[in-house]
């Protein structure tokens, strides 16, 4: 599985070389991402990495404490990885300290794709795992070929509860949010008859979104699908802190159907598609579907709320990537192409309603609420950097997520990590 890991990882790396340069001195570095009239982001005294590692997300609590999901396989920090790769969970004190990690594996591929922590700093954290997966005492079957997950842990790293669903198809936790009471809330696709909970859904085609929300003590409490005849894909989730509404974007091919809306795609190519963001509320009553695209493919990678109801949807297709705007109701406010060229992979706002966007390459922008962008930021890498996620917490501070092969140098700071890839985590306030 290894080798299956190295080769999956050398396609992904590789997506960062077209939009990458070579400076003179031959290293490989990302298009300079920060404009010289508008301050840079201030590094934070924390520099976050582990070898042989996946960092594939990242949240923050409201102390500065970071915490990072992802995979990982062979020997690392985290400890020994029982297959081909394992999920870890780790957490960080602000100084970048490990306080403490958790892991859980099968004898197959196993990943920690979406991570997210309450108010209370309880960690939650999804994904898909193969056949069994482990941790500690506790084991769980897929049902098939792979199923989903849910996972939460306390501040302390104690275990609390584990949740798995899925079918005898094939099954992807994608993203994680929680409300304001510590509900969780996951999206990602499932192929066939998705068990979840008490509850079955049967897919209209290849695969379709499911949204699933279970309660803080894992209760299971509803869960909606959408989709059509191709391949539905929910990428990116988030709720509405004072009203507990949920937002999920993805990736959808032809015709798709969310409650009792019915839209098609643009592209009319084969695997061509658009984006759609879909509103429910805390009940898992649908509010209402948007699709938006282009002339070329397009999909939703990552979806934010800021304190007055307003969405910020990540939208990637070729050449790169947009921020959207919309309201409460789904009207879009504005568009703006993402800078200095490439695709976004996450985005997360502020109290006062700027929007970050992390890139493909690891650059980190700022957008005020008009869409104007503020400020832009890069760490490097000799060889090659990828970025993930990012969190902001109320307190002003930015964490993202990734991983990277060679050099990592950001603020001053340098790390060598001697793994083929490498996970890290760093963070500033701008």
């Amino acid at each position: 599985m290894r080798v299956i890991m190295k080769f999956l990882y050398a396609a992904i790396l590789c997506l960062v070389l077209w939009q990458c340069k070579k400076s003179e001195t031959g290293e490989i570095v990302p298009e300079p991402a920060h404009n010289a009239d508008k301050p840079a982001l201030n590094p934070l005294p924390a520099m976050i990495s582990a070898p042989n590692s996946l960092g594939l997300d990242v949240a923050m609590d409201n102390a500065d404490n970071v915490y990072v999901s992802g995979s990982f396989y062979g020997t690392t920090e985290f400890g020994t990885a029982v297959g081909g790769n394992d999920v870890f969970i780790a957490k960080y004190k602000p100084n970048g300290e490990l306080e403490w990690s958790r892991t859980l594996g099968g004898p197959k591929s196993d990943e920690g794709r979406g991570i997210a922590v309450d108010g209370s700093g309880n960690v939650y954290v999804t994904g898909d795992f193969y056949g069994t997966l482990t941790s500690g005492d506790i084991a769980i079957t897929s049902h098939g070929d792979a199923d989903a997950f849910i996972v939460k842990y306390n501040t302390q790293g104690e275990f609390q509860w584990i949740r798995a669903y899925g079918s005898d198809g094939g099954e992807r936790g994608q993203a994680i949010a929680v409300d304001m009471n510590g509900n969780a809330y996951a999206t990602g696709e499932y192929q066939g008859t998705g068990v979840f909970g008490n509850t079955s859904k049967q897919s209209a085609g290849e695969f379709d979104a499911f949204i699933v929300k279970y309660s803080t003590d894992g209760a299971f409490e509803w869960v909606q699908s959408g989709g059509g005849a191709s391949r539905d894909t929910g990428y990116g989730i988030t709720t509405d802190k004072r009203t507990g509404e949920v937002y999920v974007t993805g990736f959808f091919m032809g015709t798709t159907t969310f409650g009792n809306t019915s839209v098609t795609s643009k592209g009319t190519l084969p695997g061509e598609g658009d984006v759609f963001l879909a509103k429910y509320n805390s009940q898992g009553e649908f509010v209402w579907m948007k699709a938006f695209g282009g002339d070329v493919s397009s999909g939703g990678f990552d979806v934010a709320v800021d304190g007055s109801g307003n969405i910020f949807a990540l939208k990637n297709g070729a050449p790169g990537g947009s921020l959207v705007k919309l309201d409460a109701a789904g009207n879009m406010l504005w568009e703006q192409i993402l800078k200095f060229d490439g695709s976004g992979t996450a985005v997360d706002v502020d109290k006062s309603g700027n929007a970050y966007v992390v890139k493909l390459g690891s650059a980190i922008l700022k957008y005020n609420s008009d869409g104007i962008i503020q400020q832009a930021q890069l760490p490097r890498s000799s060889e090659s950097i990828i970025g993930t996620g990012i969190a902001v917490n109320p307190n002003g501070k930015l964490f993202i997520s990734g991983y990277y092969k060679g050099t990592l140098t950001y603020g001053g700071m340098a790390r060598n990590d001697a793994g083929w890839v490498n996970m890290f985590a760093i963070g500033g306030d701008f």
